[in-house]
């Protein structure tokens, strides 16, 4: 027979299995990495072309690493309503232009000023 002593608490049994997972999952959380950059409606402002927009950093920023990354992807939060609207697409459709993969461009409402547009890409951490 075994001695009190000898016995695992019962919450300890679920606490070691959360942390095995946990640990488990570290690997996959240390695997990908987010990056923002914005652009202002006054930079947005300006006459496009392909040869403007990648010179304006935060795009030129955003296709290096996306051609560096062929795992990542980009949600481009825009301000709500029609303009907001209008403006995610525009930019989504000059990326594509220049190359980026649709499926690999996301857009996403929500974005908290009507006076600019918030890139946030996740990289998978492969080169």
């Amino acid at each position: 027979m075994m001695s009190r002593h000898n016995k695992v608490p019962a919450p300890v049994g679920p606490f070691l299995v959360f942390i095995q997972v946990l640990l488990l999952l570290m690997p996959s959380v240390a695997w990908t990495q987010t990056d923002l950059w914005e652009i202002s409606a006054e930079q947005w402002l300006h006459p496009r072309s392909g040869a403007s927009l990648v010179k304006m950093t935060p795009l030129a920023s955003v296709i290096r690493e996306m051609n560096s990354d062929q795992r990542s992807t980009l949600t481009i939060q825009y301000p709500g309503g029609e303009d907001g609207v209008l403006w995610a697409n525009e930019l989504r459709d000059w990326l594509v232009s220049l190359g980026m993969p649709s499926k690999r461009i996301r857009t996403r409402s929500g974005q908290s000023s009507h006076e600019k547009i918030t890139l946030v890409l996740q990289k998978s951490g492969e080169k």
